[in-house]
């Protein structure tokens, strides 16, 4: 690198773990001079092509005590405190520096924290910015009733200053586009989350003695995982229950053992997660990829996760809740099993339904659904979208 990034991806994230943001890193350095700001290192094999300017998160106990002083004083008496609030954060005066320092022509913003950071140094050197939203922000944790208060308030603010100054934005699914098209007034591109199309991974037929129900992702407790450890107790023996979770939660996970060796001893599996590069290679030795998330806020509701599309990279059968936003993707590919409720009595009936042809028929649905929903198709829109701003 000459030190003149023609785009930053800026994202106050574990870079190793964002698999949004690796992808956008993957796909765009083929196209333009890419540098990354964010936290930790790059993976190996992206490293040769792309700078990493690495910045370190915060205490967390003395960015919770800032938070916890400055968001009720701006809420209640000035909302010029949600600037100050944000520029004695170390990590965005960092990011600030670096972004002066590498005078790209564009800044790629993931989520809004990195809005004022783009936006300010934007204005100083004239890049564009694209802000990247990857869920609808306001409500990203309304189910808390601390953040609902305090910290919706501080999002709203930062959305409505800053946003007007992006030249484009994106997000994760058409619904979620429209409520930023009606309350802030832009018109984001819809890039899904899916990961790159795998050549190597065909159909496997499913063993209707060994069932395998797999799940991956980050252990919180609010996503109430217990529930498939619940389900598979109601299951009859050939069904297996395997997770590869990153810890969120402390503790929850040696919980999740503890009810699991109660419950249905032996028929519960902890495997190590893999990076986010590795996971559809990892969970296509599966059969059934379940995610009954409930749906205790707007954007868990309306998700389109990453994990879903894994599944589908992978050729697994898919079994998902009532949450609108799977539940019509996998209605409408016929990807799988989608349950009225999260009652693990529901979910156990619906998959005891299915043989293990009925789940070999999903299999292939999914296999032919990722001919589109792949990374392929949805990173060529943000191709595009660069070749368009930066010709």
């Amino acid at each position: 690198m000459n030190g003149k990034a023609q785009i930053v991806i800026l994202s106050f994230s574990d870079i190793q773990r964002d698999g949004r943001v690796l992808r956008q890193i993957q796909y765009l350095s083929p196209h333009f001079d890419v540098s990354v700001i964010g936290y930790g290192e790059l993976p190996a094999q992206l490293s040769d092509r792309v700078s990493m300017y690495s910045i370190q998160a915060p205490p967390s106990r003395a960015r919770r005590l800032r938070k916890a002083f400055w968001l009720p004083l701006a809420k209640f008496a000035s909302p010029r405190a949600y600037e100050t609030w944000y520029w004695m954060e170390g990590e965005f005066s960092t990011a600030y520096d670096f972004l002066c320092d590498l005078r790209p022509l564009a800044i790629h913003a993931n989520d809004w924290e990195s809005l004022p950071v783009a936006v300010r140094a934007a204005g100083l050197i004239g890049a564009r910015v694209v802000s990247d939203l990857h869920e609808y922000a306001p409500l990203m944790r309304e189910n808390r009733p601390y953040w609902r208060a305090f910290y919706k308030p501080a999002v709203e603010y930062f959305l409505h200053k800053y946003l007007s100054a992006t030249a484009a934005s994106i997000t994760v699914s058409e619904v979620i586009a429209d409520r930023y098209r009606t309350e802030y007034a832009i018109n984001p591109i819809v890039i899904m989350n899916a990961p790159k199309l795998p050549s190597e991974i065909s159909f496997r037929a499913t063993d209707p003695d060994n069932i395998r129900l797999v799940h991956h992702g980050h252990a919180q407790r609010d996503r109430q995982l217990e529930l498939m450890i619940e389900t598979v107790a109601l299951l009859p023996d050939p069904y297996t229950l395997h997770f590869m979770l990153v810890d969120r939660s402390p503790g929850y996970i040696e919980e999740l053992r503890a009810l699991a060796e109660r419950c249905v001893p032996g028929r519960v599996h902890f495997h190590p997660p893999v990076s986010p590069t590795q996971i559809v290679e990892r969970i296509s030795e599966f059969d059934v990829g379940i995610f009954p998330l409930p749906s205790i806020n707007y954007n868990y509701a309306q998700a389109l996760p990453n994990k879903l599309f894994e599944f589908i990279a992978a050729g697994l059968a898919v079994c998902v809740g009532p949450s609108p936003g799977m539940a019509h993707l996998v209605c409408r590919e016929k990807l799988g099993i989608v349950a009225s409720d999260l009652l693990p009595a529901t979910m156990a009936r619906l998959l005891a339904a299915h043989t293990a042809a009925d789940i070999d028929q999903m299999k292939r649905n999914a296999i032919q659904a990722r001919k589109i929903l792949n990374a392929d198709v949805e990173l060529q829109k943000l191709i595009d979208l660069y070749e368009d701003l930066l010709s």
